[in-house]
């Protein structure tokens, strides 16, 4: 998903975004707090898989900060600047 808003926008960045924040639509296998974050940039794909707690507004609230955190590491990772 991430890769795929890179491209629609023609950025070098782009994050998404899906789970389940709930309160309802969660199961034993996909609780509700489930999120997946993708982070395209520059050619790189991260996604990582976040449980939140909370109601619904707090998972959406911790996912956008975690993205953004995601975000900020890529762009920083010291690795990539040798």
């Amino acid at each position: 998903m991430a890769a795929g808003a890179a491209a629609a926008a023609e950025a070098k960045a782009a994050l998404a975004t899906t789970g389940i924040a709930g309160p309802g639509g969660g199961t034993k296998e996909k609780p509700v707090g489930l999120v997946y974050i993708g982070c395209f940039l520059n050619g790189r794909i991260r996604v990582e898989e976040c449980h939140f707690q909370g109601n619904r507004m707090e998972v959406r609230e911790a996912a956008v900060e975690r993205a953004v955190e995601i975000l900020w590491e890529e762009l920083t990772d010291k690795e990539e600047e040798v």
